[in-house]
């Protein structure tokens, strides 16, 4: 099986205490900034709260948990709603890992 950024568990965050609406992951080998612009025709997601939305540093959260650098900088936020169906976040998947794949392989 290809090497995928799920294969390496790349979530942030507790894997139990956390809002069963919301996933934020890392994708290795890339800033977040550069997977969202190259999944931009596929996929809305964010690079953290809108407050930060702008800057390129490290989230300050990130940093107090520990997440290395390398893997905060290619961290995306992904949220769901009452509206969005299994397509919804299975096309969302596909298009960010195709994107990953074109922005890694670079």
């Amino acid at each position: 099986m290809p090497w995928t950024p799920w294969s390496a568990s790349p979530w942030n965050g507790h894997p139990d205490e956390r809002l069963p609406n919301t996933l934020h992951v890392s994708f290795p080998g890339v800033t977040g900034r550069m997977l969202l612009h190259a999944a931009s025709g596929e996929v809305a997601a964010s690079l953290g709260s809108a407050c930060h939305s702008e800057h390129d540093a490290v989230s300050g959260v990130l940093a107090a948990m520990g997440i290395a650098a390398a893997r905060a900088a290619g961290a995306v936020r992904l949220s769901v709603g009452v509206m969005t169906l299994k397509e919804d976040i299975d096309r969302a998947a596909a298009g960010l890992i195709a994107a990953w794949q074109r922005v890694a392989d670079c």
